[in-house]
């Protein structure tokens, strides 16, 4: 782990390019729209460990943004808030979720994506509905029945 934290700790950070990258994000987020294809976005999650490094200040920065985004262009957005909590073991490496982190999340979007997911059911999520409520160990997605 600890020599996976060193290349992060030299790349992470506020950036020149990222009021541009926002730019571009929103234009991509706008074209879609136009075109009618419902775009769900999620926050990235990282092992808790290469967490630690991410600046705070810009990850609710970028959190704040892309929420402001979401309302004024009618995409879903679903912060960590609204989202399962990883530890340590759900991750495979530094960046990737192992089985039981891949599980977690897939029952989560199915729920999400079950619940039949539009900017006013992301709304209401961040009102306090939260689908990793249903995602326990036990909720079983196979039937379809649920």
């Amino acid at each position: 782990m600890k020599q996976a934290l060193t290349s992060p700790q030299s790349n992470i950070g506020r950036k020149q390019l990222v009021d541009a990258n926002f730019r571009a994000f929103a234009q991509f987020a706008e074209a879609l729209h136009r075109h009618q294809i419902q775009q769900i976005d999620c926050e990235w999650c990282s092992h808790p460990e290469l967490m630690e490094i991410y600046d705070q200040d810009l990850r609710g920065e970028t959190r704040e943004r892309l929420r402001q985004m979401s309302n004024k262009i009618g995409f879903s957005y679903f912060d960590e808030t609204q989202m399962p909590t990883f530890n340590s073991s759900d991750f495979a490496d530094p960046y990737h979720l192992g089985k039981p982190g891949r599980k977690r999340l897939s029952l989560w979007l199915a729920a999400i994506l079950t619940q039949g997911v539009n900017h006013k059911s992301s709304q209401q999520i961040r009102a306090g509905e939260n689908p990793s409520d249903l995602c326990s160990s036990s909720t079983d997605f196979s039937s379809g029945k649920h």
